[in-house]
């Protein structure tokens, strides 16, 4: 956070249904941009996460994040996913795998 420079963290409680845990996380994120005045220097951002267990077989992570106060923001939101699980080849180890993407809801000229 220090180094990142977020600020007004807000984080909600976990929400637990069954074993599906979702909460929301608000703040305030610092932008070092080389656009100038076009972007301006912090926006507000939401993350949006749910995280589920599958027993033993490890569980997953998924975080939505969506911000505000910048150019074309409406337009796109970034995902991410995390995955844990047991690996296979060595007991006692996990795999830790990442995906992410941008997913636009509107069309911009980056994606029509």
């Amino acid at each position: 956070r220090d180094v990142v420079g977020d600020s007004d963290i807000n984080t909600s409680i976990w929400h637990i249904d069954g074993d599906t845990h979702t909460r929301t996380i608000s703040f305030q994120h610092q932008i070092d941009s080389k656009f100038g005045s076009m972007v301006p220097s912090s926006t507000f951002t939401t993350k949006s996460q749910r995280l589920r267990r599958f027993g033993d077989f490890g569980l997953c992570m998924e975080t939505s994040t969506e911000v505000t106060g910048i150019p074309y923001s409406d337009c796109f939101r970034v995902e991410d996913q995390w995955l844990v699980e047991p690996c296979t080849e060595n007991a006692g180890e996990v795999v830790f795998t990442v995906h992410f993407q941008t997913r636009f809801t509107k069309s911009t000229l980056f994606k029509k």
